[in-house]
């Protein structure tokens, strides 16, 4: 094969051009790579910098998990212990709410646990009924009759249960409207406020209570007493206004009536405790 004469330039042209184009392209290159080094090393360093603040985020968020893992792991350990503890709470509630059994108090039987309480000046000895009737309430400690804490109890359910015999020449102790006092009120009435007694009950509680011969008006709360037939009495100074007779007859009365129920007297007269199996003398703190 025979090539003519001019065929040879365009040979000639295009390694002359692929020889200017390497020595080119190669310094090309080499700059090339000049210029990326700084932005490779700019990346680099940035990308340093991200990895700790990603390696910080990452311990606080471990530690987080944690936390969250140990309080739901210590509210699912308290929930299964005291699952039992939770439900028997829950089923004295409606006990709770019962009312006294009929006959409270059996014994009688009144235990002060560090009792302590606050009150007007002059109120030393009535402190005392004052406080089993709750109309003193205590600072601390508590009060218990038959093993009942007696700030447990209804107010209406504790007065009804217990006896008192004021030291005040009044009626109306402890009552609700309308005014046992009053010109309207009954001798009934004061003796017997709900009308759960027959007259004949009434008039027999009246014969024991000697109101038959002595108009005092004292008797009335004890012959309320009698009708009671509580296992607490309170005789707050109750004879202090009588005579001596008198005095001697109620006494007979409390004794004879009252011989199973205990009996607390608030009194001054010597006479009055003789026959208490014990007495006491109280402190002011």
């Amino acid at each position: 094969m025979i090539l003519p004469p001019n065929a040879s330039f365009p040979f000639l042209a295009h390694f002359t051009l692929l020889k200017y184009y390497l020595a080119t392209s190669r310094q090309l290159k080499r700059l090339e790579s000049i210029t990326r080094s700084p932005i490779y090393s700019h990346l680099s360093e940035s990308l340093q910098c991200c990895y700790l603040n990603f390696v910080s985020n990452r311990w606080l968020s471990i530690r987080l998990e944690f936390i969250g893992n140990c309080v739901v792991l210590f509210a699912a350990l308290f929930a299964a212990l005291t699952r039992h503890t939770t439900s028997a709470g829950a089923s004295w509630t409606s006990p709770s709410w019962c009312k006294l059994p009929v006959g409270w108090p059996e014994s009688g039987r009144i235990e002060l646990r560090r009792y302590s309480m606050r009150y007007r000046p002059g109120l030393d000895l009535s402190s005392v009924a004052l406080a089993l009737f709750r109309i003193i309430e205590p600072s601390d400690g508590a009060i218990l009759i038959d093993g009942l804490d007696i700030s447990q109890i209804g107010l209406h359910d504790l007065r009804k249960s217990l006896a008192v015999i004021p030291q005040v020449n009044k009626l109306c102790f402890l009552c609700i409207e309308p005014d046992p006092c009053s010109s309207d009120s009954t001798l009934r009435f004061n003796l017997d406020p709900m009308g759960s007694y027959t007259d004949m009950e009434l008039w027999l509680a009246l014969k024991f209570a000697h109101l038959e011969n002595v108009g005092e008006r004292q008797l009335v709360c004890l012959a309320r007493a009698l009708l009671r037939k509580s296992k607490v009495l309170v005789l707050d100074e109750a004879t202090a206004a009588v005579d001596i007779s008198t005095d001697a007859l109620i006494q007979r009365t409390i004794q004879r009536e009252f011989r199973d129920s205990t009996v607390l007297t608030i009194a001054h007269r010597l006479n009055t405790i003789l026959d208490c199996d014990r007495s006491g003398q109280m402190f002011r703190c």
